[in-house]
């Protein structure tokens, strides 16, 4: 088990705070946006509205769509959202809300609209350790969790592992070598668990899941003949096949999420870039089988957190609407002159990041290229080898 590999340029750029607005005027309504917090989508009873440039959002239903818990003082006039390990409170008609003790000062105080308090949008989901996207085409604004470090390990927990994961924010396991106690453990302060999985190659080191193959979920060539990867001891999957989806989906279902896992790590999802490059019909073939695998996932288990490794074409023309994350693997890991082709992914990935919350995890090779990525805002960890079995 492993990520796949891409030669990468080194690439700077300066990273502007973005605003989270509409257009100009005075409390208005925008009916129109929709809200959707860590991968569900939020029904508020009273829209969002713009006042003066700031968007002010309904605050009970963002408050519990964190998990935290909510109370109004009628006497103060004062609605207090606390859980994980924050307490915020709002005030009608203060300039100031108070984060865990602290005063911070808002563009526009809190009001009641037809009997909800509304609150800033952007000072509640900050508050809250959330990335506040706004993406005007869509009219969607969507909070997620904010990703300052992650780990990926594919190797066996033992105790001592487990309780050092639980300081990060988000990790990357083999699922299989994990028992439902042990991922709780990792879970228990606020870590978030993502099982592995392989998606365009058939992994010979996953004998159960083998072993429910057929001979038509492996690719075969114009020739008749299978693609085997030695180095990886893995085959080109062919996911057109709803047979392969189905063993894919049980995989998922009973390996990851009935374990109490968040999400999935989607491995090798960009052989259908690379190896598909010049095959447009079945590429666009393979595209729709993957959405359609993503889709009945979310639909089973809307907050799954879903993260593609690489693949970054087929993300921007087809899975973007149901990933959580994208992994840009070996980013900058050849040279320190950026390449056409890793500057425009880079502008690329960043819009998408600001437009729609989307987490760009990166690995890189130094401690160089480990400063600039995470100064560009993404989530980054030194890796060298693409090998994650060592602690």
């Amino acid at each position: 088990m492993r990520l796949k590999q891409r030669n990468m340029g080194l690439f700077m750029m300066v990273m502007l705070g973005s605003t989270v607005t509409f257009a100009g005027g005075k409390a208005h309504a925008a009916d129109s946006i929709q809200v959707r917090v860590e991968n569900h989508m939020v029904r508020t009873d009273t829209p969002p509205v713009n006042d003066d440039g700031t968007t002010m959002i309904e605050l009970r239903p963002i408050f519990e769509a964190l998990g935290m818990k909510v109370t109004w003082n009628d006497q103060t006039q004062e609605a207090t959202g606390e859980g994980k390990g924050v307490k915020i409170t709002f005030r009608i008609g203060d300039n100031a809300t108070v984060i865990n003790g602290k005063r911070r000062d808002m563009p526009v105080s809190p009001f009641i609209s037809e009997g909800h308090v509304m609150v800033p949008l952007r000072i509640l989901g900050e508050a809250c350790g959330q990335h506040v996207a706004w993406n005007g085409d869509t009219k969607l604004i969507t909070l997620t969790k904010k990703i300052k470090t992650y780990k990926i390990f594919y190797g066996n927990p033992t105790p001592a592992i487990i309780e050092q994961m639980k300081a990060y924010d988000l990790v990357v396991i083999e699922p299989s070598v994990y028992r439902q106690d042990q991922i709780a453990a990792i879970k228990s302060k606020g870590t978030i668990v993502i099982g592995y999985q392989s998606i365009m190659e058939i992994d010979l080191h996953q004998q159960q899941y083998v072993d429910r193959l057929q001979d038509s979920d492996y690719f075969h060539d114009k020739n008749g003949d299978t693609v085997y990867f030695e180095e990886w001891r893995s085959y080109l999957a062919d996911l057109s096949k709803s047979h392969l989806r189905q063993v894919l989906y049980d995989q998922i279902e009973l390996g990851i999420v009935k374990k109490g896992m968040d999400g999935v790590f989607l491995d090798t999802v960009d052989h259908i870039d690379s190896y598909f490059a010049h095959q447009t019909d079945y590429q666009e073939r393979l595209r729709s089988s993957y959405v359609e695998l993503l889709k009945r996932l979310k639909a089973t288990s809307p907050n799954l957190y879903l993260i593609q490794n690489n693949g970054f074409e087929t993300l921007e023309s087809a899975s973007l609407p149901y990933v959580s994350g994208v992994l840009w693997e070996n980013l900058f890991k050849y040279s320190t002159t950026p390449d056409e082709w890793t500057a425009e992914w880079l502008q690329q990935l960043t819009a998408i990041k600001e437009q729609n919350g989307t987490t760009i995890f990166t690995t890189v090779p130094n401690k160089e290229a480990q400063y600039i990525s995470e100064n560009i805002g993404f989530p980054t960890i030194i890796n060298k080898d693409s090998i994650y079995n060592t602690w």
